[in-house]
């Protein structure tokens, strides 16, 4: 008859994943918002924001417990919603998870058309090659509804634009 000797069995323990946010208060898109497990030390923790428009930003793997994140969403004039997911591994691979509601103000459209608009680089430029003084046309085609503040700055070092009615000339 075989026999084993004694048979050690070792049970990693599950993480249990938490976090917090600072603020927590509703916030403006684009505002830093920090994020801080509360799991414990010496795990990897995985961030889901939730925000395709955040792009590369939207998911973090990293090994410190913090990071920051600044919503993107889509833009508009209401508050929007994501739900944060984190998920914690520790070295024997045991792994939980935990989500909570962020709410964010959504940031204004800022769609601004009018007279000699071009595209460089991605950026939108209004020029008008005169010899004269010219006038500029500008027309708000934001969405979901009209802005109702502006500001130009037209990059000259000139005094800026500023008007809380739709821009015209």
């Amino acid at each position: 008859k075989d026999t084993l000797g004694p048979v050690i069995v070792s049970i990693a323990s599950v993480p249990v994943a938490n976090f917090t946010y600072s603020p927590t208060t509703t916030q403006c898109g684009n505002t830093p918002i920090t994020f801080t497990s509360t799991a414990g030390a010496g795990l990897a923790y995985t961030w889901q924001f939730n925000d395709p428009a955040s792009g590369d930003n939207n998911s973090v793997t990293t090994a410190s417990p913090s990071v920051i994140h600044n919503f993107k969403g889509t833009p508009g004039i209401l508050t929007q919603t994501f739900t944060v997911k984190m998920v914690v591994t520790n070295s024997a691979g045991c792994k939980d998870s935990t989500t909570h509601q962020v709410n964010i103000n959504q940031l204004p459209g800022h769609v601004l058309t009018g007279t000699g608009q071009i595209t460089f680089q991605g950026q939108t430029y209004f020029k008008q090659c005169s010899t004269s003084a010219s006038d500029f046309t500008f027309t708000d085609q934001s969405s979901p509804v009209p802005n109702l503040n502006y500001e130009i700055i037209w990059g000259d070092g000139s005094p800026g634009f500023t008007s809380t009615a739709s821009p015209v000339t």
